[in-house]
């Protein structure tokens, strides 16, 4: 994995030296994602230049350093990801009689982009990948991220200057570039934790959307093609699989061979295992086709609720891993909050990265490469409100009435003292939180089906009501037109969330935690061919019997005794309520503080204090609501100076 970033600028109004020490500032601020080596590529009339900064995993030798040039010399790329179907892409190239210097990835797509084309050589490639690759004789650009966007890519236009990096904190090097904050995206963040693609916090920085190519050149205005789209996939759709051991045979060859792929590597690799579905799955296909003893790493928390440590304990046993885990302190996570601004650039509040970067830093020292378990909510119908979608679809078109004798009783205790209630009961076939849970079932009852899934994943759901402007943004896709190509309302929440939630929260979160500390993440269940075929099974092989990811868990218990998997799922989340009320409670005063409010004149406090007051006296659980708030002030604190 690497960190990539560069300059094109036709009219040299920079110096040739000047725009080569920008270049290499842009780089060395990446150096958490590349230390073991970097380089500067500059073309001849000092149009365009590259920057590379490179963490070995394949062809640890000189050959694979970048930016590298092709044989011929007509393309440079500049490229951070791993593909892992080298083998076919040698073949294609073999037949060329093309002698290659080394035998990285890098030069297997620089040398087919050129023979073969972009877009036929991206299509053929599987795995995670961003690159820049700059056309010498055309003397045009092209960026490229991958289908789902596991790897990051940024772009912006300044000055007639093109700049494009692995993280935006690359830009702040480059002086003619202003980076304004854009309110819809403040709006979009409060609604959701994330702000959304192809928007970023700043008015000139975009993100490059995944399965996407980029195209500029002399005329200067930005060509975007789409060469991969989930949504015409599914339009596409005209057999599904209903056999049930079809399908399980079928994804099971899938899923071991994309695993067994993302397992190569000139470095040690290991695994997160967590004791969840996903995680277990993967881990037990890795062990089933190694030849040694898989490395696997969790992590834990002294607050039981909380607590998968002692389930990945047991599932590595039964696997027989090589295992280590490490229980967290609240001081440890403390230390890593007051990172987060530098790690993630933009206001981000999914508080899951906390423990997701501790795991990371304690995986590295043992580890390079570390296969993840992420998407399988996703593609399998994981996430409770899939399940709350299924179970309580009559309730729609219930009448009020009914609807209110539903909400009347919950109203009888608050959020936390049902949480403290139905823990008493210490049923552990009862979920997470319930308290909780119950509190947002009461707030969706009166929606119809999409305002109950809007409602579902917004933390503020009106952020108007808090920010200090009037203006309000359509939703940046269109329900109606998703109406038409799922309309199945299941489907359509699946959809959603693999085009906004996955790329823009759960895989942002994974990559700048595990490129905070030098280790690359691969994610398995993420293969474009499993996210294709998942879309090919029929909605009661994902949801059946009320149980989620039911393929999936077909699948895990050929390894995995049944009782070691069953039970409510827990997310990989932290006591962040607890903390704000105890630990985090002087750094989160600050943040709230008139003064911070007054600095950065983003939101409007009073509204935001009655609810930090609400919480801190236990009546009421805002602890999404006040961390989203903290995390945008701790943002500004860093970068609105």
């Amino acid at each position: 994995m690497c960190g990539i970033s560069g300059i094109l600028e036709f009219k040299a109004k920079i110096s040739k030296d000047k725009k080569v020490e920008i270049s290499k500032k842009m780089s060395d601020s990446l150096i958490h994602r590349g230390p073991d080596g970097s380089g500067v590529w500059v073309d001849k009339k000092n149009y365009c230049v590259l920057s590379h900064r490179r963490l070995s995993i394949l062809d640890l030798s000189k050959n694979g350093n970048q930016p590298m040039i092709s044989k011929s010399k007509k393309f440079v790329i500049c490229y951070n990801g791993e593909v892992y179907n080298l083998g076919f892409l040698k073949k294609k190239l073999k037949s060329l009689n093309l002698k290659l210097k080394g035998h990285s990835d890098t030069e297997l797509i620089l040398e087919c982009c050129e023979h073969f084309g972009i877009k036929e050589t991206v299509n053929s490639l599987i795995g995670m990948f961003a690159f820049a690759l700059y056309d010498v004789k055309k003397e045009c650009l092209f960026l490229v991220r991958d289908r789902v966007g596991i790897k990051p890519l940024f772009w912006s236009i300044s000055n007639n200057n093109f700049l494009f990096a692995s993280e935006m904190k690359a830009f702040g090097f480059f002086p003619s570039l202003k980076r304004t904050i854009n309110k819809n995206s403040v709006a979009d963040y409060l609604k959701f934790g994330y702000i959304p693609s192809p928007a970023t916090i700043y008015n000139d920085i975009f993100k490059l959307s995944p399965g996407t190519i980029l195209k500029i050149d002399k005329k200067f205005k930005p060509k975007l093609i789409k060469y991969w789209s989930l949504e015409k996939i599914i339009s596409k759709n005209e057999k599904y699989i209903v056999d049930t051991k079809i399908a399980e045979n079928e994804l099971e060859d899938l899923l071991t061979d994309s695993i067994k792929k993302r397992m190569f590597a000139d470095v040690p690799v290991g695994a997160f295992l967590s004791g969840g579905i996903d995680s277990s799955t993967v881990v037990a296909l890795m062990s089933n086709v190694s030849h040694k003893n898989v490395k696997t790493f969790s992590i834990g928390f002294e607050e039981q609720n909380y607590n998968e440590a002692i389930y990945a304990k047991k599932i590595a046993n039964h696997l027989k891993t090589d295992h280590t885990e490490l229980y967290i302190s609240p001081k440890e996570a403390i230390e890593f909050i007051k990172l987060i601004p530098k790690y993630f650039d933009e206001p981000f509040s999914d508080s899951s990265n906390i423990p997701t970067y501790l795991i990371s830093k304690m995986t590295r020292r043992y580890v390079k490469v570390a296969l993840s378990g992420d998407g399988g909510d996703e593609l399998f119908c994981g996430y409770n409100r899939y399940l709350l979608a299924n179970q309580f679809k009559g309730l729609f078109e219930m009448p009020y009435l009914m609807k209110l004798s539903l909400i009347s009783p919950i109203n009888l205790l608050s959020e936390d003292k049902w949480n403290h209630f139905f823990n008493r009961l210490n049923i552990k076939s009862l979920p997470n939180e319930l308290g909780s849970k119950l509190y947002k079932l009461k707030k969706i009852i009166g929606k119809d089906k999409d305002g109950f899934y809007q409602d579902l994943v917004s933390i503020w759901n009106n952020p108007y009501e808090i920010v200090n402007w009037e203006s309000e943004r359509k939703n940046s896709f269109s329900i109606e037109k998703l109406k038409t190509i799922t309309p199945n309302f299941i489907d359509r929440m699946q959809l959603i969330d693999f085009l906004t939630y996955l790329p823009d929260d759960i895989l942002t979160k994974v990559d700048r935690a595990t490129m905070a500390v030098s280790l690359e993440a691969r994610v398995p269940l993420l293969d474009h061919r499993v996210v294709e075929f998942s879309w090919k099974l029929k909605q009661n092989l994902k949801i059946k019997k009320n149980s989620t990811k039911w393929i999936l868990r077909q699948i895990l218990y050929k390894y995995v005794p049944k009782n070691l998997i069953e039970r409510p799922k827990m997310g990989f989340g932290i006591p962040l309520s607890k903390w704000l009320r105890n630990e985090l409670r002087e750094w989160a005063e600050y943040l709230l503080s008139e003064k911070v409010f007054k600095k950065h004149s983003l939101l409007k406090r009073d509204p935001i204090i009655i609810k930090w007051k609400q919480h801190l006296s236990g009546k009421y659980n805002w602890q999404y609501q006040i961390w989203n708030i903290l995390m945008l002030h701790a943002w500004a604190e860093e970068y609105n100076k």
